[in-house]
């Protein structure tokens, strides 16, 4: 019945648990949402479903001057918006609240490029730097 299915689910958390202690691999994955606003359910299901570690997202058309967060229960959020008022862009970075996350730089420096960077620690002090980025279609090439 469902206290099983509860068991099995705080059975999968504990294994996650330890096995990003142990320096494990992470288990993420990246979506383009254009819009996180009008997204939210289906992120929601699909890290429910797939039980990520870390979920990087661009185009979340999110503004500077927005102070709307994305509250998914378990997860830190991170996130770089779009300047100068047109609609695009943006990036995000969601990652559970039992690893190490710090974050390093929300934008490149100088530029109008969207961009953020974490780097995850596990418990075995193995680093690593995990980023977003994006550019606009019509934005410099370099």
């Amino acid at each position: 019945g469902s206290t099983r299915t509860q068991n099995v689910g705080e059975k999968e958390e504990k294994d996650n648990r330890q096995r990003i202690r142990n320096g494990g691999f992470l288990k993420y994955v990246y979506f383009n949402v254009r819009s996180t606003v009008r997204k939210v359910d289906e992120l929601r299901a699909w890290i429910d479903t797939w039980k990520y570690d870390v979920v990087a997202i661009s185009e979340t058309w999110l503004q500077e001057d927005c102070d709307w967060k994305l509250n998914i229960p378990g997860f830190r959020y991170f996130r770089c918006d779009r300047i100068g008022g047109t609609r695009g862009g943006g990036v995000a970075l969601l990652v559970r609240e039992d690893i190490t996350a710090v974050l390093w730089q929300d934008r490149l420096e100088g530029s109008s490029r969207e961009a953020i960077w974490v780097e995850l620690r596990s418990g075995n002090s193995v680093a690593t730097l995990l980023g977003v980025y994006y550019r606009r279609p019509n934005g410099e090439r370099e």
